[in-house]
């Protein structure tokens, strides 16, 4: 069994557990980098891990050459750990080991892909010091700059850094060129980026994969450009041959979203979902902002459904965006119907959703005021109900005072507000509140923390999409 199938790495990490099989540094090496290629990072630092705390014949002598250095450095890159890369090249320092230009690109690699990826300069810096005899910086060390510049938005420091490796006659390829045009695109110079682009193919470099079309729509968003230029840029991905995917799909949507078109997105999240292109959560939870921001609420409401049928859980962050959509829209009957989806979906609304609600509607929609106040006494726990009290007050105070207003409606709003007390006093008493029974959804679903994006059982789904369509 090898280690990038299934429980490989489990089974060979339990042979060694059990004294069946004694690994050398080369069998640490050749499993790290396998478990790399497959791109399972977790595993290989668990190898990793395992060889230099539990492994004791091992954890003395490796890393004792500059190809395991590297390959451990390149691993902590990879799982964006750049103290432990930093580690691994002091250690290989203190232990004579000459580090060659693959492992200075790998520990640049690491500071790139971190939270300061401008400490990719540091260690040009320590390149330069350390002046090792045959180490001089490469294409893949100025594209790892440019690449940190991208990250930070320099848009200067990329063009800096890619005319110079003009200067030193070192080729610049597509990923040189992608991190160029990211950096102009994050700086909000659509232009600017698209220009890069061109150059690239006047060059007779020309894109083979779709990351090029994606940075320039990406470009298009940031820069707030019209958004027939990310519909053309991302038109022009099949006149090269090549197919959209969903990371290409979903910056498409993102810029639709942005420049305010949530049709134009509606239709591209179900053109993806026609060409069997798996738009993740994010895509979905794009088209309902922009739905939000339009005010159109019942188009909202329609992709949280097409959402919870793909097995997404719709964040609280989104539904709550609804809900402000419907408020300010004065869909407060909608609003509602949000605060019974967010019970039944994520476990409870949170009580400043419910003071505005009843606030808004205690003078001129006394019923969904009422209604929304026995939904909170109902399915808020007792220490969550105490910022309701003045809302409640009034509540009390406005139902008389109504225009013509059912003589159960105003008894209602007196009970809700002698309950909440009673619940409030209750709960001062023995610091846990009364024991509540719910009468309406006793056991809402346990769901996975808000935004998860993991697909969840087909019961679930149905129980998730009827809560929407309720």
């Amino acid at each position: 069994m090898g280690l990038d199938a299934p429980g490989g790495a489990a089974a060979a990490m339990g042979l060694v557990a059990a004294g069946r099989f004694s690994p050398g540094a080369e069998d640490i090496d050749e499993a790290i980098l396998g478990l790399l290629r497959g791109g399972r990072v977790a595993t290989a630092l668990q190898v990793a891990h395992a060889a230099h705390t539990e492994w004791t014949w091992l954890a003395e002598r490796h890393p004792g050459s500059v190809r395991s250095c590297t390959i451990l450095i390149d691993l902590f890159a990879k799982a964006r750990r750049p103290e432990d890369a930093f580690s691994v090249y002091r250690l290989m320092r203190a232990r004579g080991i000459t580090p060659t230009i693959v492992t200075y690109n790998a520990l640049m690699n690491a500071c790139a892909r971190s939270e300061s990826p401008l400490r990719a300069f540091e260690v040009l810096k320590m390149l330069r010091a350390d002046a090792v005899e045959g180490v001089v910086p490469d294409k893949f060390t100025y594209g790892t700059l440019i690449a940190a510049c991208a990250r930070t938005a320099r848009a200067a420091d990329a063009f800096r850094i890619a005319y110079k490796m003009e200067r030193l006659g070192i080729p610049r390829d597509e990923a040189v060129y992608a991190a160029v045009m990211d950096a102009c695109g994050r700086a909000g110079a659509f232009t600017m980026s698209l220009a890069v682009f061109e150059e690239m193919k006047r060059n007779a470099i020309f894109p083979t994969s779709v990351r090029h079309f994606t940075i320039l729509i990406d470009a298009c968003a940031s820069a707030n450009a019209s958004p027939h230029h990310a519909v053309r840029i991302f038109r022009e991905i099949r006149s090269w041959g090549l197919e959209p995917g969903s990371a290409a799909y979903a910056s498409l949507i993102g810029a639709l979203v942005r420049a305010e078109c949530p049709e134009s997105a509606h239709a591209a999240l179900e053109d993806a979902g026609r060409r069997r292109v798996a738009v993740g959560e994010e895509g979905y939870a794009a088209v309902v902002a922009g739905w939000c921001r339009a005010g159109n609420v019942e188009k909202a409401f329609g992709g949280v459904i097409a959402m919870a049928e793909k097995g997404f859980c719709p964040s609280r962050a989104l539904l709550t965006g609804i809900f402000d959509a419907a408020v300010r829209t004065l869909q407060y009957d909608e609003a509602l119907k949000c605060l019974r989806v967010m019970q039944k979906y994520l476990g409870y609304a949170s009580p400043p959703l419910y003071i505005t609600l009843i606030h808004r509607c205690a003078h001129l929609h006394l019923r969904l005021a009422v209604e929304t106040a026995e939904h909170a006494l109902l399915f808020l726990k007792p220490h969550m109900q105490k910022p309701l009290l003045p809302s409640f007050l009034v509540l009390r105070a406005s139902a008389p005072a109504a225009p013509p207003v059912a003589p159960d409606l105003a008894r209602r709003a007196k009970q809700a507000h002698r309950r909440l007390v009673a619940n409030l006093k209750e709960g001062a008493g023995d610091g846990e509140g009364p024991a509540r029974v719910r009468a309406v959804d006793p056991a809402p679903p346990a769901l996975p923390a808000a935004g998860s994006g993991r697909r969840r059982g087909r019961v679930r789904e149905v129980k998730a999409v009827e809560a929407v369509k309720a």
